[in-house]
């Protein structure tokens, strides 16, 4: 079996260009034999002149800071050879290292996967700077090393989403990792010649396989920033210019046709938006360290994407994890990025939590290409807060690969705020394994929606997307007024797993903005049409550690829910048979809980629910919700009414 790197030293030679005169020199020694001597000369050239400072101001990096304690931790553990991929660890004995293993109890196949991305050997490499102590870069040199020389580069036409520490993903991930290692470690002792050398033979060859199967979505956007931070670092090999036209020419393209003109991207995963934003940005970021501008409209569009995360964000913060994807703190985000846009008083206002800037002039918003609809009562911490999915599926990375696609079946799936509680939740993202956990999150039966004799959702079945697609309006009604905010939405598309056209379900959301008493409250009417008399299933999720069935609906501490109709209610929570009643709280490392999950079963065709704040005591300012025609009627705890077209 072949050791890499496979690239030779003549190959390497050959590689760098000639615009340095240590370079040529390096190269004529090279050519009259002298090897040892070659090395040593390429390897003080690129120590010499490797632009650190310019990756330090890049990825904001204190070289004079200490690292944190979870850093020092994580640096100390692989001293020990305790090593981490998807937050689990597992300690190689005797210090030999596996760079194919999969030590999980469920073969979960992304632990190997982002194992070769090399995460933790930043967390040594940072140890070292602060410290100066050697045995940290010796043990980041010693584990890239190994991994070069044992995971071998694949054939050149292998495609991008296979191998196990090749994928095209973690290949630019791995070299935008290496080159901030590289620069923190450079002035180490420990760093020999011939480490160097396979080093860059290693980059080489990763560059080769980015140039030659680079994939699509927010994979392609982090495949084309490892490439063009590698074309910057290293200018002196040869083909660093074409990589970084390379890059550059598909970054431009990219942010233009991944990003839907209302200001969300194309996967509809404000976890994934949060991925491809970063990554937008540290190109841009790169590229002025390096006197290497982007076009104003790139920068304008990262922009788009810093509002999308200010009118989603919750009264917590965060950004509601719709589809796949990760929690964003929302102020932290945008803080990080004020230096480029200093005169904007909204995202600053955003930023500093109120303290700073202008309070932003929008509150309840529809990106109407996406169909996303979010209310918002105030700015205020207490605000009362909605999410309505109205719109589309989003675009899959890989169609064929079910696991890892982002997209969940929740469509006029609806969550809500209560100040920093989320108390209307569901199952969320979690981890892409064959678990039921991961079956379940992206079903509709872990989502707020409805179901038809049994069957939630399937659109990904006939799934397409285009560009042209993106820029489409979705046919989602909303409306904003002094009293209430509306958006209303259809699901006509296919149920089951054959994606069988059994029913029409309309949602109508509204936000009640002035009730008599109490918060604002929301009213959801859900209208069906199917031409049999199937049963049907309201979903809804709770966050919350107790829950009481009630006549008319269930409480928990912070929400009464009234439900109209004749219904009957079961609750789960934490159920395995079933597999329902569960809520995701971490990815890396996967991890979920029981919360209560209520199922209303019925055959009527039109329910409303009615989420209501309680008070700072725990009780519900309203006493009943009586339908009527067009709407309901809510009766206050004071006997007062209101009626409310819905």
């Amino acid at each position: 079996m072949k050791n890499g790197p496979l690239i030779t030293d003549e190959q390497l030679f050959s590689s760098l260009s000639d615009d340095f005169s240590e370079i040529r020199e390096a190269k004529k020694i090279y050519n009259n034999g002298d090897v040892k001597s070659a090395k040593r000369l390429f390897a003080d050239f690129v120590k010499k002149t490797l632009a650190v400072q310019n990756v330090f101001s890049a990825y904001a990096i204190d070289p004079n800071a200490a690292p944190s304690r979870e850093v020092m931790r994580e640096a100390d553990e692989a001293l020990d050879y305790n090593l981490y991929s998807v937050g689990i660890y597992h300690r190689f004995e005797g210090g030999k290292v596996d760079w194919y293993s999969n030590p999980t109890e469920n073969k979960y196949e992304e632990w190997t996967w982002q194992f070769a991305r090399h995460y933790q050997l930043l967390s040594i490499a940072l140890a070292y700077n602060y410290t100066k102590e050697e045995k940290y870069a010796e043990r980041t040199f010693e584990l890239i090393h190994s991994f070069i020389k044992q995971a071998v580069r694949p054939e050149p036409d292998t495609d991008g989403h296979a191998t196990l520490c090749w994928r095209t993903l973690d290949v630019g991930i791995r070299l935008l990792y290496w080159g901030r290692i590289l620069a923190l470690t450079i002035n180490s002792s420990s760093l020999t010649d011939d480490f160097l050398v396979d080093y860059f033979k290693s980059v080489i060859e990763s560059a080769e396989r980015l140039m030659k199967k680079c994939t699509a979505a927010n994979w392609l956007v982090t495949e084309m920033n490892g490439l063009y931070m590698s074309a910057l670092l290293y200018p002196f090999i040869k083909d660093s210019e074409v990589w970084k036209s390379f890059a550059k020419d598909k970054l431009l393209a990219e942010i233009e046709s991944q990003t839907l003109p209302d200001g969300t991207h194309c996967e509809l995963t404000f976890g994934y938006q949060s991925v491809t934003c970063h990554d937008f940005l540290i190109v841009y970021r790169l590229g002025l360290c390096f006197g290497d501008r982007f076009p104003d409209e790139f920068i304008e569009t990262i922009k788009k994407y810093l509002y999308t995360f200010a009118i989603v964000m919750a009264p917590d913060g965060t950004t509601p994890n719709l589809n796949d994807g990760y929690i964003e703190n929302v102020p932290d985000f945008i803080g990080k990025q004020l230096d480029l846009f200093p005169d904007d008083e909204e995202l600053l206002w955003i930023s500093t939590h109120g303290k700073m800037g202008k309070k932003p002039h929008f509150l309840s918003h529809l990106f109407e290409n996406a169909g996303l609809a979010v209310f918002r009562s105030n700015w205020k911490a207490d605000a009362v807060y909605g999410i309505f999915d109205g719109g589309k599926y989003g675009k899959c990375h890989n169609h064929e690969d079910l696991i890892r696609c982002h997209q969940h079946e929740d469509k006029l799936s609806f969550l809500m705020w209560v100040g920093k509680r989320n108390p209307v939740c569901e199952s969320m993202n979690y981890a892409y394994d064959t678990s039921k956990m991961r079956a379940y999150s992206r079903a509709a039966v872990g989502h707020n929606t409805i179901l038809v004799g049994g069957l939630g959702q399937n659109r990904f079945i006939d799934n397409s997307w285009s560009d042209e697609f993106a820029k489409t309006r979705e046919p989602v009604d909303f409306s904003v007024g002094e009293e209430l905010d509306f958006a209303s939405a259809v699901y006509d598309e296919g149920w089951g797993e054959d994606g069988a056209r059994l029913a029409k379900h309309r949602r109508s959301v509204t936000m009640v903005k002035k009730p008599l008493c109490g918060k604002p409250f929301f009213i959801i009417k859900d209208e069906i049409d199917a031409p049999k008399d199937e049963e049907l299933t309201l979903i809804w999720h709770y966050d919350a550690e107790r829950l009481e069935l009630t006549d008319s609906g269930c409480v928990i501490p912070e929400l009464t829910t009234f439900v109209t109709g004749e219904v009957s209610a079961k609750v789960y929570f934490g159920s395995e048979e079933p597999f329902c009643g569960w809520r995701s709280v971490s990815v890396k490392p996967p991890r979920f809980v029981p919360i209560p999950v209520v199922h209303f079963k019925t055959r009527d065709r039109l329910l409303y629910t009615v989420f209501v704040p309680n008070g700072e005591t725990g009780e519900c300012p309203v006493k009943s919700v009586l339908p009527s025609e067009g709407g309901v009627t809510v009766v206050y705890k004071d006997d007062r009414s209101q009626f409310f077209k819905a």
